[in-house]
């Protein structure tokens, strides 16, 4: 996975759809001092999975590759994880070992 740092991530993706601070605020309910703190990095909070969600579907992202770039498993993904963990770390071992399982 690319190593960019998520904010500077969503502020190429924003500048990309050519959407405003501002608007981009409006768009999923938060002010634009908050994505300007997420876009450079200057808060160490990480927006919660409600908050990922609409900026994915805003900038037409992968929800879980957001949340994944934010350090954080989305829930639907840590329940499966959970519910077959034996299964999760054979895959895991055979990953790090370069193997497909």
């Amino acid at each position: 996975m690319n190593k960019e740092h998520y904010g500077a991530y969503i502020r190429r993706r924003r500048k990309l759809r050519n959407i405003s601070l501002l608007t981009f605020g409006k768009l999923i309910g938060k002010s634009d001092a908050y994505i300007s703190k997420i876009e450079t990095g200057s808060t160490s909070k990480v927006p919660c999975e409600e908050v990922i969600t609409k900026i994915a579907n805003v900038l037409s992202l992968d929800t879980n590759d957001l949340m994944m770039r934010t350090g954080q498993l989305p829930k639907r993904i840590m329940d499966i994880l959970l519910e077959h963990p034996i299964e999760t770390l054979k895959f895991i071992r055979g990953l790090e070992n370069g193997k497909k399982n």
